[in-house]
């Protein structure tokens, strides 16, 4: 659904950065699929990251990508196996349930820095002294 989306428009590619343990023998016409290249490299020169549920939306905030999330299934996925974060409030954009609807979000800018600076300071704080603030909390746990 989402290449045919991308392929509607000009100006779009769209790559698919499979995890390591995805078959991908099915891939869509005119979809990048280059497993030469890991997810984080393709982070560095996408324009827009499209996940759903992955961790890796953790790892597009270090890099300061903008972020938009595609979750067609997101009230099964609820159901079986639930969010540690409020999904809808807590990420840089509200997710999406059709290709229609992210193609939408991506053209008109839904996802902006300063959204994706809010979820950077939330959950990714970067500092000068990350080891040394990671000592002490663990002290303090061992306490």
């Amino acid at each position: 659904e989402l290449a045919r989306a991308v392929q509607k428009r000009d100006g779009y590619a769209l790559v698919l950065a499979p995890h390591p343990h995805m078959q991908t023998k099915d891939v869509p016409a005119g979809v990048i699929c280059d497993r030469r290249f890991s997810s984080l490299e393709w982070l560095s020169v996408c324009d827009a990251f499209v996940t759903d549920y992955s961790a890796m939306v953790f790892d597009a905030a270090v890099a300061d990508q903008l972020v938009y999330l595609y979750a067609p299934d997101k009230d099964d996925y609820l159901d079986a196996r639930g969010f540690y974060l409020d999904y809808e409030k807590d990420m840089p954009t509200p997710p999406v349930q059709t290709a229609e609807e992210i193609m939408r979000a991506i053209e008109r800018k839904a996802c902006t820095r300063e959204a994706v600076t809010a979820f950077q300071e939330k959950y990714v704080r970067k500092g000068d002294h990350c080891a040394q603030e990671l000592a002490a909390m663990i002290t303090d746990l061992m306490r």
